[in-house]
């Protein structure tokens, strides 16, 4: 096999493979979640017919294939371009949220019934196994800000509504000072869970 057909051979293979794991890593945001739609359709349309091309080049390569006259070279190039493709496509139609960085959504910004704080709760990386909640705070005297792990069964949503105002959760006040009762709404469409939020040392305990 000649040098230049060996390293066009060996260009779609490396193409293929590279383009291949990285859209399967991707679309499942390292094994965090399972193929969505769009991802199952570009996987039947482009993933799996670079594994096949894979197979045939492979197999091409092992058995030192040349190609006899004009058109096989010129059906290897055609192969070799599409192959390019495909693998342009298959990298570009990936999102990196939640795999390369977090993708936080946050429901609208309230007030606590004691006028002190403004919070909102973030649901990070959500769908996914590694999602988690966090609420976000600001200290209306200070205007200091800070953030409250919130051990909330975020891999129980399935369905999210998003509307223009979103509520999924209300922090009110309680008789002892700088502790607040944190409840998530039905809009997050899971069994609705309590918090005991204590400011003093940032922490949150869930509560029956």
């Amino acid at each position: 096999m000649k040098l230049y057909l060996r390293a066009i051979i060996l260009l779609i293979l490396i193409e293929g493979l590279v383009s291949s794991v990285w859209f399967l890593l991707g679309a499942t945001h390292y094994f965090q979640r399972g193929l969505d739609l769009i991802a199952t359709a570009y996987f039947a349309g482009l993933a799996i017919p670079m594994l096949i091309f894979i197979l045939i080049f492979t197999y091409l390569l092992a058995k030192k294939w040349t190609p006899r006259d004009k058109e096989q070279r010129r059906l290897l190039y055609t192969l070799a371009v599409i192959n390019t493709l495909f693998a342009v496509v298959l990298v570009g139609s990936l999102y990196t949220e939640g795999w390369t960085n977090t993708y936080t959504q946050t429901d609208s910004l309230q007030m606590t019934d004691d006028q002190k704080y403004e919070y909102q709760i973030e649901l990070v990386n959500l769908f996914q196994r590694n999602s988690y909640a966090q609420l976000h705070l600001r200290r209306i005297e200070s205007n200091t800000q800070s953030l409250i792990r919130i051990d909330m069964n975020t891999n129980d949503i399935s369905v999210l509504g998003v509307a223009k105002i979103n509520h999924w959760i209300e922090l009110k006040s309680t008789a002892s000072s700088g502790k607040y009762i944190l409840r998530t709404t039905e809009d997050l469409g899971i069994p609705e869970e309590s918090f005991m939020i204590d400011m003093s040392i940032q922490s949150a305990q869930a509560v029956d």
